[in-house]
């Protein structure tokens, strides 16, 4: 696969992923939801199922933002160094 093919691929999701995040927190502020180790509602009130899922959503979410930039960084690093080993192997 191309570099650019694949740089296009994962800068997709990552915007994907990115716009799942802001809905999510969108929703999660609207609620009054804050997550300060204790998560809770702004009355004090303890989360209902649906709040409890949207804060396990947040985290899956975080975690695949997470990854795709690891995977980012990576693919530049394989990338880089797989230029130097054709240009070293062209001399």
């Amino acid at each position: 696969m191309e570099p650019s093919k694949r740089n296009e691929l994962t800068d997709i999701l990552y915007a994907e992923v990115a716009q799942k995040l802001e809905a999510l927190e969108k929703t999660l502020t609207a609620q009054g939801i804050t997550n300060n180790g204790n998560p809770h509602t702004p009355q004090g009130d303890p989360l209902t199922m649906e709040q409890h899922a949207l804060l396990a959503e947040r985290v899956w979410w975080e975690k695949a933002h997470k990854g795709l930039a690891d995977a980012r960084a990576a693919i530049v690093e394989a990338e880089q160094y797989e230029y130097q080993r054709g240009a070293s192997s062209a001399r």
